[in-house]
């Protein structure tokens, strides 16, 4: 089955954004580039998509807010839907140090350029998580000196 809707057709990278704001990157499978526009209008309900783990799975078209091609020049120049380190790293600002490090792991198990390597992704989908690696890492760090520094007050 999974096979079966990406046979013979062009594996094309995209970006999701959901109505909650969140992103997915995936790839369609439409006829052409040039078709992704009518293959998402032509998508009934649900949009099949492949996730970055190599799952196919369905998005709802109505949590879909805007979508796009992936355009790896963008990421290139450090664009994100969010600079916010709490938002990167998916925590609320009541967060402890230890919660925080479990996420830390957690989300580097998922993302990290090598786990994308392990799984033969696309070489536009290692570049983002490169990027996406430094953010998070970047945003764990700025969140792990507020919360040490609200320790010491």
């Amino acid at each position: 089955m999974t096979q079966g809707f990406a046979a013979g057709k062009l594996k094309t990278p995209i970006e999701i954004k959901h109505q909650n704001g969140s992103v997915t990157f995936c790839f369609v499978f439409p006829e052409s580039p040039e078709n992704l526009f009518q293959y998402i209008v032509d998508c009934k309900e649900f949009i099949p998509v492949m996730i970055l783990s190599g799952e196919f799975v369905y998005i709802a078209k109505s949590d879909i807010r805007a979508f796009r091609p992936f355009n790896p020049e963008l990421h290139q120049q450090g664009y994100i839907w969010s600079f916010d380190p709490y938002t990167i790293m998916g925590v609320s600002q009541e967060i402890s140090l230890e919660e925080l490090h479990d996420i830390y792991i957690k989300l580097l198990k998922t993302i990290h350029p090598e786990v994308v390597d392990e799984k033969q992704l696309h070489p536009i989908f290692k570049e983002f998580a490169t990027d996406i690696t430094r953010r998070v890492i970047s945003a764990y760090e700025f969140i792990r000196a507020e919360k040490l520094a609200e320790r010491t007050e």
